[in-house]
């Protein structure tokens, strides 16, 4: 079956090591997607294509900036995330859809589009958090094996902690 391109703006971040841009690039533009960057023009360009009903994609597991999230359960533990997703829905009344893309050996790739957590369309941040992290779990949970689990979910939490630390180790004298 052929896919066709259709319109589609994702949020893109180039990688690390530069040589693997232009192969990503390809990768994601060739079925039409237009990359925006992460940043305040990036989030006005998701903003204007969900305005013309098209189709938007971010990776809502990437640990946000300090500020551009709150902390909401992932499997079992606190991890920072991201509120951009609950808000683009709270101004636009978009449809919140979880794609996943699992490997089958031997035949490319599986596309599974799973309906996202209901909880992602409440205006509170603390509870559209939590269901964005659960409509991730559900899509890990369908290949576990595949996620990239060395994405660093937790390392807010870990700054946090470290600060408490430090505060409670503050004496006056």
């Amino acid at each position: 079956m052929a896919i066709e391109p259709f319109p589609f703006t994702a949020m893109y971040e180039p990688p690390k090591i530069t040589a693997l841009d232009p192969v990503i690039r390809h990768g994601r533009e060739r079925m039409g997607a237009s990359l925006v960057p992460t940043n305040p023009r990036g989030v006005a360009a998701l903003l204007k294509a969900l305005k013309r009903s098209e189709a938007i994609g971010i990776l809502p597991d990437q640990e946000p900036d300090w500020g551009s999230g709150v902390f909401a359960p992932f499997f079992g533990r606190d991890a920072y995330t991201a509120t951009l997703l609950p808000k683009l829905v709270a101004r636009t009344q978009a449809r919140v859809v979880t794609g996943v893309a699992l490997r089958v050996p031997g035949k490319g790739f599986a596309i599974h589009f799973l309906d996202a957590d209901e909880r992602v369309y409440s205006p509170d941040d603390q509870t559209s958090a939590t269901g964005v992290n659960a409509s991730v779990e559900a899509a890990i949970d369908l290949e576990p094996a595949q996620y990239q689990w060395e994405y660093k979910r937790y390392r807010k939490v870990v700054q946090e902690q470290q600060k408490l630390a430090n505060y409670r180790d503050y004496r006056l004298y």
